[in-house]
């Protein structure tokens, strides 16, 4: 107990304590070093990161912008079915008037046009001369009659030679 010496004044506690605190800081210093590395990396990584979480603000500012235009536009699929039913509809009605078309120009009758079938026109006109060969078109009625009618009296000639002359 040789080494001991007793503190009598305040700066000699004042410096064994300070040398005290600094042993103990740079032990701390040294293990927060092993730990995490350099604290002047750790600041600069500090820093970095406030700017990392302005940048995901901002990207979160963004995704809620398109979040609002994606829920504006959320019913576009079901106007693009809509207007492909709407042409498909156009289509079947082109169709039905040309079949219609040359259902007349062929002498087939309206309820038959439906019945022509190909894709374009040429295949619809082809069906349809071939429909409108089984269809019998009606003979136009005579004109005038030709059997010979006997008339017996004595104005037969006469009125014989008035039906020649009307066309009958």
């Amino acid at each position: 107990m040789e080494d001991f010496k007793a503190i009598t004044t305040q700066e000699e506690l004042d410096k064994i304590i300070g040398e005290r605190l600094q042993r103990d800081r740079t032990t701390r210093q040294n293990e927060l070093q092993k730990k995490y590395g350099n604290l002047e990396d750790l600041a600069k990584k500090a820093k970095t990161n406030e700017d990392f979480e302005d940048r995901v603000q901002k990207m979160q500012g963004t995704i809620d912008e398109l979040n609002k235009e994606v829920e504006r536009h959320k019913d576009y699929d079901a106007k693009i079915q809509e207007l492909s039913d709407a042409k498909a509809k156009i289509k079947e009605y082109e169709t039905a008037s040309v079949k219609q078309r040359i259902a007349h120009e062929n002498g087939i009758p309206y309820e038959l046009a439906g019945r022509l079938t190909g894709t374009t026109e040429d295949e619809l006109k082809e069906d349809a001369k071939l429909i409108s060969g089984f269809i019998q078109k009606k003979a136009a009625p005579p004109l005038g009659s030709s059997e010979p009618t006997e008339e017996v009296g004595k104005d037969a000639a006469y009125k014989a030679l008035l039906k020649k002359m009307k066309g009958e």
